[in-house]
């Protein structure tokens, strides 16, 4: 059986609508107990909402609901940071309509509900630091080439010392082999000189 979840678009975009409604307790950022438990009081309506509705055919609990929401943002954080590092490479200011016309679909009923980072041109050192991360990446991968040509470069000299090596050793065995004969040629010889 497949212990995985499969959350149609539908009900993606019914979870995002069921957020935005209750959006102000959920995504409330403080941490103390009372705060705590209005989250999950409010996770646990917003549960028994998404289960009631007519397009919904898999009951889910506040937990699971909780745990892709928390995913959805997620992937939402990382397309908006894309996007804005894009923008920051080519120099370029986003249009939120552009913006918008690109967003994934599941979220984009819930905007509102989620704190984005920086939507638009990044501010001054966002960009420093936009391009700072891009030449450490690109840095690192330079240095993995060198290292990788260098870890190539010593395979192919340990293979040319072998070979080296075994044509030496190969060299003194014909040495040995026709002194050996020269040997038996002489003994042959001397041999022949005694029987006559």
């Amino acid at each position: 059986m497949n212990n995985k979840l499969v959350y149609r678009e539908q009900e993606k975009i019914l979870l995002a609508e069921l957020v935005k409604e209750h959006g102000r307790t959920i995504e409330n950022k403080r941490i103390d107990g009372a705060t705590v438990a209005d989250k999950n009081k409010s996770w646990e309506l917003l549960a028994s909402s998404y289960n009631s509705q007519p397009n919904v055919y898999v009951l889910r609990t506040a937990k699971q609901l909780k745990k892709i929401w928390v995913n959805l943002k997620q992937r939402y954080q990382f397309f908006l940071l894309d996007e804005s590092i894009e923008s920051a490479m080519l120099d370029e200011s986003l249009d939120s309509n552009l913006l918008d016309g690109r967003l994934p679909s599941i979220t984009e009923a819930a905007v509102p509900s989620i704190s984005p980072p920086t939507v638009g041109r990044l501010p001054h050192d966002d960009k420093k630091s936009a391009e700072s991360v891009l030449n450490k990446k690109f840095t690192q991968s330079i240095r993995q080439e060198k290292e990788l040509f260098l870890r190539k470069k010593r395979v192919a000299e340990e293979e040319l010392g072998k070979i080296s090596k075994e044509r030496e050793l190969v060299k003194v065995k014909m040495e040995l082999e026709i002194k050996t004969a020269k040997h038996e040629e002489k003994l042959a010889a001397l041999k022949f000189t005694k029987e006559w």
